[in-house]
């Protein structure tokens, strides 16, 4: 393997978020026949219907609601951030000959099994990559559209959606007004290395806002992945205070810190919980969140296997979501680990892929109809 080749295999494609609205029995992949996790374990015992007025405990949520009503189900699957393959010859690579795009293809096709809706993927090198990702999803571009923003980060995120869902409207943060020669827009990396995605979507009878991110690793520097959560929250501050903002709002991707429930900390005992538990403008009404996902969700190397490690990847959601939301967890490890060229020659990525239920349609879902989210 040349230096080049070695330099790129150290880096990753991302595959991020799906929606999937299915019967309620909400199958199709091995997946979803594992045991939920503790939190998502209280989550079906309990629900999680909260009082507005008082603190509540976001793990636990209440008894007074059965989350098992009827009704169609969406699926929000997250895959994380794949930081050890160049996107350009990784997963969504136009090279002629590259290797990981079928591997990709495979998980995509084993997890999606031709039903999920809406993909939010991470890392893709350009435009001419985010239109090929669109030829690896399950009925190809016929059934797909993307929503991209190609910026100088060259790892960008973006949403790939089916019929039947609605895109509202969409943009990136942390980015500037410019351009640069290639016309791509300049990213600002004093607020993110990789520019988070905010989007709003419209579900039968659910809307909300979606914002995908990757915080930077910074060689395991919590404190960093924590500075850019917090430009994140600054705009949720402004987001909350408008009159017509959607209050359904999911936060979902590779926060590469861990929850409080999952038993690990991030450098100097950092939690994803203790940043907004600590941030005094997340603590009532419509703007508190509940951080799930608690198993280990990032992998170990190839040559060890590639096992579960680190629980980096979660989706966060505002009180108003609970209302709709079911469950999440990691999906079953076999969804790439089956492929035989993974771990055996490298990994399909380095993160196992999340997902996380939500009901579309029911008693007390309905569409709010405010779809602010862009700041002046």
């Amino acid at each position: 393997m040349g230096d080049d080749c070695k330099k790129n295999a150290r880096r990753a494609i991302r595959l991020c978020s799906a929606l999937l609205p299915v019967s309620y029995r909400c199958g199709g992949e091995s997946e979803a026949r594992r045991k939920p996790g503790l939190a998502e374990a209280e989550f079906l015992a309990h629900g999680s219907n909260i009082d507005y007025g008082y603190p509540f405990n976001a793990h636990h949520g209440d008894s007074n609601r059965n989350i098992f009503s009827a009704g169609p189900c969406d699926r929000l699957f997250y895959a994380p951030d794949e930081s050890l393959w160049n996107i350009q010859v990784g997963g969504a690579s136009v090279a002629p000959g590259a290797e990981r795009p079928p591997m990709v293809q495979a998980a995509l096709s084993s997890l999606f099994a031709g039903t999920y809706q809406m993909l939010a993927a991470q890392e893709i090198a350009s435009t001419d990559s985010a239109q090929f990702l669109r030829t690896l999803l399950p009925g190809g571009t016929t059934d797909w559209q993307a929503s991209f923003f190609n910026t100088s980060d060259t790892t960008d995120n973006g949403f790939w959606y089916r019929t039947g869902i609605t895109l509202r409207d969409s943009f990136p943060l942390f980015v500037t007004n410019q351009m640069d020669s290639a016309g791509r827009i300049i990213a600002d990396p004093s607020r993110a290395v990789n520019p988070p995605q905010v989007a709003q979507f419209e579900v039968e009878d659910f809307d909300f806002t979606l914002i995908t991110v990757h915080l930077t690793f910074a060689a395991g520097d919590t404190s960093q992945s924590v500075r850019e959560l917090r430009g994140i929250l600054d705009y949720l501050d402004w987001y909350f205070s408008q009159s017509d903002h959607d209050p359904d709002v999911i936060v979902c991707g590779d926060f590469n810190t861990p929850s409080a429930l999952s038993g690990q900390t991030g450098k100097g005992g950092i939690t994803l919980d203790s940043v907004f538990d600590q941030d005094p403008r997340f603590q009532t009404g419509e703007r508190r969140f509940v951080v799930t996902v608690h198993e280990p969700t990032s992998r170990g190397l190839a040559a060890t296997g590639g096992l579960p490690v680190s629980n980096y990847d979660h989706c966060v959601l505002s009180a108003n979501t609970l209302k709709a939301f079911v469950q999440a967890r990691r999906v079953s490890t076999d969804i790439l680990t089956d492929n035989p060229d993974d771990p055996e020659l490298r990994l399909t990525s380095d993160h196992f892929p999340i997902v996380a239920f939500f009901r579309t349609r029911g008693e007390g879902i309905a569409l709010d109809r405010k779809t602010r989210i862009r700041p002046e």
